[in-house]
């Protein structure tokens, strides 16, 4: 009904207004110096991206006098937050900035969403295959897309040395490095000559469980659960495997990577690996060896220290609703399944370090063997 429609707009009205005023930037006042700059941002926007030296440059042409006195950084910051520029201040990105923001969301919205250009002249149908069931995609497949027949990404190519780490920035794609631990230098050899990268959000393989259950058949600590409270968008579990590959290797030179799950080498022997999973309320951690040793506790628990690290920078980014405790199942249970009725918040088991009688079902009695909590 039509006043259904017009409440309905109205509450999103009011949402988008109540969302908008709560940005720590509404109501302040700009310095003329910083309108200044806005519009020289935006007369740069056909460049698409130019260096952090430009805008010092732009200062000390037009503000001469009180150059030294503006904070470029903080100017830049303001921009980025409202959404006129994508800038970090990471050192290896500092010097970049994407001056036109939808030439940068078109470059990875044609990766993943325009079919046409793969049937027509992809050239490789075992490259499509692989990009389009497992993410993985080739460099050579990556220009072609770029390529072909599209004013707006063709430039990409030229700034695909910018552009890339950006996406990797946020949680979009990750090169992978296929060396994995025990390799030789001839295996080394054979994979540095093209350039792949990941895109989680296209993986639509699923794992079987039988396969895996073989990989994780040594030791393993118990699955830890980070449980989102309301709702986990999926694309925390995505930025969370882009983060990962840039500070892991890929277990089996990648072949271990599924839509749900994704699996890694901590150490640099082999003997340490971890796997992260995603279902519909959690995201699920867990340790383990391919052999019948112990795992190394200090190795584990700071491999989790890095987990939660990035967890939370993820989480942070979003909204201030996203919330989520840590805890674990009290009986075994395979990687990314539910677990509800068997979830132990960690903070009501924090002291119990050895076996202990489950306080969920105390009519069962059963026991939860605290020593391989992660």
């Amino acid at each position: 009904m039509p006043w259904a429609k017009n409440k309905d707009i109205e509450k999103i009205r009011k949402a988008i207004v109540d969302t908008v005023e709560e940005l720590s930037h509404w109501g302040e006042r700009i310095p003329k110096v910083w309108n200044d700059c806005e519009k020289f941002l935006k007369e740069n926007q056909k460049k698409q991206i130019i260096s952090r030296n430009d805008v010092t440059m732009f200062f000390r042409n037009n503000y001469p006098e009180t150059e030294k006195d503006i904070n470029v950084d903080d100017i830049l910051k303001f921009y980025h937050e409202v959404g006129l520029i994508l800038h970090f201040p990471n050192e290896s990105l500092k010097d970049v900035i994407i001056v036109d923001v939808q030439w940068f969301v078109h470059a990875f919205k044609h990766i993943i969403t325009d079919p046409k250009h793969f049937d027509k002249h992809c050239g490789n149908k075992n490259e499509f295959k692989s990009f389009n069931d497992f993410g993985i995609l080739s460099d050579t497949l990556l220009q072609k897309i770029w390529t072909y027949n599209n004013k707006t990404t063709k430039s990409c190519i030229q700034h695909k040395s910018k552009i890339i780490p950006y996406m990797n920035k946020l949680g979009l794609i990750a090169q992978i490095d296929y060396e994995s631990a025990n390799q030789t230098d001839a295996e080394k050899s054979e994979i540095v000559d093209e350039v792949k990268y990941y895109i989680p959000s296209m993986n639509k393989m699923n794992f079987d469980l039988s396969s895996i259950s073989k990989i994780m058949s040594g030791q393993r600590t118990s699955i830890l659960h980070f449980k989102f409270t309301d709702f986990i968008p999926h694309f925390f579990f995505y930025r969370l495997i882009v983060a990962c590959i840039g500070k892991w290797k890929l277990l089996d030179k990648g072949k271990r990577l599924f839509k749900d799950i994704a699996f890694y080498i901590t150490d640099g022997q082999g003997y340490h690996n971890i796997a992260i999973a995603i279902n519909e309320s959690c995201i699920q951690v867990q340790m383990f060896r391919r052999d019948n040793r112990e795992l190394e506790i200090e190795h584990t628990l700071s491999c989790r220290e890095m987990i939660e690290e990035m967890i939370g920078r993820i989480t942070s980014t979003f909204h201030k609703s996203v919330k989520y405790v840590t805890g674990f199942s009290c009986k075994d249970i395979n990687l990314t399944e539910e677990s509800e009725e068997n979830f132990l918040e960690e903070r009501d088991i924090i002291n119990l370090v050895h076996e202990f009688a489950c306080p969920n079902h105390v009519d069962k009695n059963h026991q939860v063997d605290g020593a391989k909590l992660l």
